[in-house]
């Protein structure tokens, strides 16, 4: 598995995505400021925009374990780790109301 190329699309995706969303947010918040379906566009947008970092760690760790990179790998499961960790304590410090 080419980790170069995984990892472009899954970067690219998510930034496009999130762009595209955020663009369609602003308009429609123009278009319609009390719309709630522009509050929809523009918090999928920054949640796309926060996983996608995320998701490019997972990519990296995949293609490290098919290419049997294991001190690699490792590296990407700790990193993952240290993100699941930090949002465990964001979300238990800020709760959703």
């Amino acid at each position: 598995m080419n980790l170069n190329k995984a990892l472009y699309i899954v970067l690219a995706v998510g930034v496009v995505a999130s762009s595209l969303l955020f663009a369609a947010g602003l308009l429609t918040k123009l278009a319609q400021p009390s719309s709630e379906l522009s509050n929809l566009f523009l918090a999928t947008a920054i949640t796309i925009l926060l996983l996608t970092p995320l998701a490019g760690v997972t990519t990296a760790l995949i293609a490290f374990l098919a290419n049997c990179e294991k001190a690699n790998a490792a590296l990407a499961a700790i990193v993952l780790l240290i993100m699941a960790t930090s949002a465990y304590i964001g979300a238990a410090l800020h709760p959703l109301a």
